[in-house]
């Protein structure tokens, strides 16, 4: 398997605080490559969702060494067919249960669905 670069997916499997780390287990997108550390080794820039800093902060990016991930295939993408089937499905097909006139409330399916305003694109 090719050594880890940008734009692989990987699986953080240690950190600073070993496998005991809060972000051990998370999945991840290789961003681009830092820089080379002098215990760690290269050091890379990583992005996911509700990644842990060394500082305690959480954000969508963290640095780790490469010797932290391991490197996996990518999650499969949904084909372009089912997509167009959610998105081109008509409203008057669906369970819209009901709505009054000047009402910001829909009921659908059972979900109340709050409407706003949209923005102006002008």
């Amino acid at each position: 398997m090719k050594p880890i670069q940008a734009g692989d997916h990987a699986e953080i499997i240690e950190g600073a605080l070993g496998t005991k780390g809060p972000n051990v287990g998370k999945k991840v997108r290789v961003v681009c490559l830092r820089g080379e550390h002098s215990e760690h080794g290269r050091i890379w820039k990583v992005e996911g969702e509700g990644l842990i800093s060394e500082y305690g902060a959480v954000g969508s990016t963290v640095d780790c060494a490469q010797s932290w991930l391991r490197k996996i295939e990518p999650p499969e993408e949904r084909s372009e067919s089912s997509v167009k089937k959610e998105v081109d499905m008509p409203l008057t097909n669906s369970l819209l249960v009901g709505a009054s006139a000047g009402s910001d409330i829909l009921t659908y399916a059972n979900t109340q669905c709050f409407l706003r305003p949209c923005a102006s694109l002008s």
